[in-house]
């Protein structure tokens, strides 16, 4: 999860055998209308379920929510990892 960043976005990195380098990039999403502020996400066999809009985007510095800011329903995206 890359939250705060601009554009948020759900990447996965692979790491080399000897978990030193990045060897490739998978980007899942970016900049989508279902993206929010993406948090937490667990592997369930070959799937990756995260949280696509966890609202902290919404909050301001002090955890309050911004003046202009709507919630949304939260939404549970899934990305399928490996065939």
């Amino acid at each position: 999860m890359q939250n705060g960043a601009s554009p948020e976005r759900v990447t996965a990195f692979e790491l080399d055998t000897a978990h030193q380098k990045i060897v490739s990039q998978n980007l899942f999403e970016s900049a989508t209308a279902s993206l929010g502020d993406p948090t937490h996400g667990v592997i369930v066999g070959s799937d990756f379920y995260y949280i696509a809009n966890s609202g902290w985007d919404t909050l301001d510095e002090h955890g309050e929510r911004k003046s202009d800011a709507k919630a949304t329903p939260a939404r549970i995206m899934r990305v399928q990892l490996s065939n």
